[in-house]
């Protein structure tokens, strides 16, 4: 009698669910470093700007040769600088200080319309409020090492008194802003260290 040989067929199920897995391994780790390797372009393209405009706000104040004047310009100035590092330091960390910036600015604003209006240091105050806020949740969202920093900043915004001429106590005013400075240069060394 006539052999009849029978073939045992292959399994192909095993072989395409090992195909699958791969493929899904293959593209988990395709897009988490894809992902992770933007972030980090972005963050080091942005980290020029982020240091230029910390340089510039702390070079402003540090330096001893602007005076606070009737004009009010350099706390006007003090502050759009102050902003626009902080503007720059918010996209870093993903936080949105576009509201506080945008108020503390309008403060700033403010103050440089009537030398004479007794309402500077209510604009002042309102502008260091807004600005300590901002750098208060950027520095919990991306610095936590610098707490302390930060409620420096908002005690010396706190300071500036809303019943005294803004003349009458540059003192108080220059400290916030040297607070500040001192919060962003150690936020920028941090973030130049990465």
């Amino acid at each position: 009698m006539a052999e009849i040989k029978i073939e045992r067929k292959k399994m192909l199920w095993p072989w395409i669910l090992a195909g699958f897995g791969i493929a899904a391994v293959l593209a988990i780790y395709f897009f988490y470093y894809r992902d992770k390797e933007s972030i980090n372009v972005s963050t080091k393209n942005e980290g020029g700007k982020i240091h230029e405009s910390i340089v510039e706000y702390t070079s402003y104040v540090d330096s001893d040769t602007t005076a606070m004047g009737l004009d009010h310009k350099y706390t006007h100035n003090a502050i759009l600088k102050l902003a626009n590092a902080i503007r720059d330091l918010a996209s870093l960390t993903g936080y949105s200080a576009k509201n506080d910036i945008q108020q503390a600015i309008d403060c700033a604003n403010l103050i440089t319309i009537d030398p004479n209006a007794g309402t500077h240091a209510d604009n002042i105050k309102k502008a260091a409020a807004f600005l300590s806020t901002a750098l208060a949740n950027i520095q919990k969202k991306g610095f936590t090492g610098l707490r302390n920093e930060a409620d420096q900043v908002r005690k010396a915004g706190e300071e500036i008194d809303t019943d005294v001429l803004t003349l009458d106590q540059k003192r108080k005013v220059r400290a916030f802003f040297t607070n500040a400075s001192i919060l962003l240069k150690k936020m920028d060394q941090i973030e130049n260290e990465h």
